[in-house]
């Protein structure tokens, strides 16, 4: 009987250090955390004892790897979004997480042997419980004791402050004082709960109406170089001396350069961007907008090029499934959009190389009339950045720590050189060409190490990437006061290219010097263009060079 029971209380403690663990992630106070522990503990008593007492080995079973399933991908999740997980939108991202899975693009860590940690123990009890009788006085003191004190501790558990022990910027989070109080169960099932019905097209702001009577005869060609992970601090970093990323370092004088631009990722990931950067709009906050089928995009730039004699057609070395993309850029009013089935390209690691991607655009192009829009998004510097490995192999960081690190500055590298040489073969053929280069979003499984994410921890986390907007008459502006936004992409497409238009957007016109005085809009709240330039400046002024 000892035993059995030391058995049951080793597994019950080693059960609850799953859950203790995403606290710790969290950086949860001491107080905080220790009720989390006492309530953990206490939660999982009830259910191991309950279970064991009235003998429901299957419903242990079932218990035991759904718990275990369900704080691994919320820990994983955490950790590698730096968000909580919805269940009720799991659903929609299961094409994408198999692929995710097939290329090894959820990176597995000695960390996540904790998961596992009670699994010897789990095994035991099954093979020996039938082998035991328990006292009922002795289970009846248990319950009674546990449930009392599991209580109390999650009723101190509405009321205590929530304190931090790492940085504060987690407050800032969304939802972090839902799971700081209820833990990742309750914050599902209160997500649940909530009004799902609301129309999420409701939530989106179009902004005000720009009106352009047109310039005859101009129309130039348009191309969108979305590149993947490309942090705004990238373009400037300098590894011994050497830009890691030396191209587009050269455009920050031969271009119009919006060092600081304001990234709206949320919960539809890179697809936010172009969404963002498609529509002029902010996507939703709590579902990926590019997966719903229903939406009709009624603020599409593509859309009202497309009136005026525009081809527009995108390519991505991705599948055109993942993320819906195939659908979501029909409705935008894209003629075709060119995936690896599309180009009829081998894949290498995840998706096809971007240098084959480009150079597959460019001979395209030959073959097209114009004027044409042309949207490309580039993949090879997806994290975790091990897919330039399996073609490029680039031994100039391996000596970087973290490893991480390294794999990202090569993959920038790449991409980097790839483009450059892409943009320099177009111009020659399309002279009549404004190129518009940026990322989708900061390399955000990148923490810790030499190289800083460009971001500012405000109400919500603000994610700064590039902006390079290379014109025909090669004008230059290096923007030393003010950040710009995804938001200002379309208004300035639509003023380049001199069509007539009438379109609404919260976002400015870049080809006008004085454009950048009106608020950016994040999140649905103003912030002053300037404010946020000089924080990101003075954060970051002395951390562009790797010199050890």
């Amino acid at each position: 009987m000892i035993n059995i029971i030391i058995v049951l209380i080793l597994f019950i403690i080693c059960s609850s250090i799953k859950s203790i663990y995403l606290y710790i992630e969290m950086g949860l106070g001491y107080n905080l955390l220790l009720l989390h522990i006492i309530s953990t503990l206490g939660i999982s008593t009830i259910f191991v004892f309950s279970m064991f007492r009235y003998r429901r080995l299957s419903l242990f079973v079932i218990w035991y790897l759904l718990n275990t399933f369900f704080l691994f991908i919320n820990t994983n999740y955490f950790e590698y979004f730096g968000k909580f997980l919805h269940l009720r939108n799991v659903y929609i991202f299961i094409p994408e997480a198999l692929m995710f899975l097939k290329n090894i693009l959820i990176p597995i860590n000695f960390d996540d042997l904790i998961f596992i940690v009670d699994f010897p123990l789990f095994l035991y009890l099954i093979h020996w419980h039938r082998k035991y009788i328990f006292p009922m006085r002795y289970i009846n003191i248990i319950m009674r004791t546990t449930f009392g004190v599991t209580a109390l501790a999650m009723v101190m558990l509405l009321t205590v402050p929530i304190t931090h022990i790492k940085s504060q910027s987690m407050s800032t989070l969304e939802d972090y004082e839902i799971v700081s109080r209820f833990g990742p169960i309750g914050h599902n099932i209160l997500d649940l709960l909530r009004n799902t019905k609301v129309n999420i097209f409701n939530s989106i702001n179009y902004g005000h109406t720009i009106i352009s009577n047109g310039i005859s005869g101009k129309q130039p060609n348009i191309i969108l170089i979305q590149v993947e992970s490309l942090d705004a601090n990238i373009v400037n970093y300098r590894y011994h001396g050497e830009f890691v990323a030396p191209f587009l370092h050269t455009l920050t004088h031969k271009s119009l350069y919006f060092p600081y631009t304001l990234c709206y990722r949320t919960l539809g990931g890179t697809s936010d961007c172009e969404i963002a950067v498609n529509n002029s709009i902010e996507p939703p906050t709590d579902f990926p907008l590019m997966m719903n089928e229903d939406y009709e995009y009624p603020n599409s730039v593509v859309k009202i090029l497309k009136k005026s004699g525009y081809i527009a057609e995108a390519f991505h070395g991705n599948a055109g499934w993942f993320y819906k993309r195939l659908s979501a850029y029909a409705a935008m009013g894209y003629d075709k959009f060119f995936d690896p089935k599309q180009m009829n390209l081998p894949e290498k690691g995840w998706g096809i190389p971007d240098q084959d991607v480009l150079f597959y655009v460019e001979k395209h192009l030959a073959k097209v009339n114009t004027p044409f829009i042309v949207s490309i998004i580039t993949l090879t510097s997806h994290e975790p950045f091990n897919n330039f490995s399996h073609f490029v192999p680039d031994k100039r960081y391996d000596e970087i720590e973290p490893k991480l690190t390294g794999r990202y500055f090569a993959s920038i590298a790449y991409t980097d050189r790839v483009v450059g040489e892409i943009v320099a073969n177009i111009q020659k053929k399309f002279t009549d060409t404004y190129f518009f280069i940026y990322g989708d979003h900061t390399p955000y499984v990148i923490n810790n190490g030499p190289f800083r994410r460009s971001v500012l921890k405000k109400e919500n986390e603000m994610e700064m990437v590039p902006l390079f907007i290379i014109t025909p008459d090669h004008r230059n502006r290096y923007e030393h006061d003010a950040i710009a936004s995804y938001l200002e992409i379309a208004p300035t497409i639509l003023h380049a290219t001199g069509i007539k238009y009438s379109y609404r957007s919260q976002g400015v016109d870049l080809l006008n010097n004085m454009s950048l005085k009106q608020s950016v809009i994040y999140r649905g709240q103003p912030y002053n263009r300037s404010e946020l330039f000089k924080e990101m400046s003075e954060a970051f002024k002395d951390s562009l060079n790797y010199e050890n």
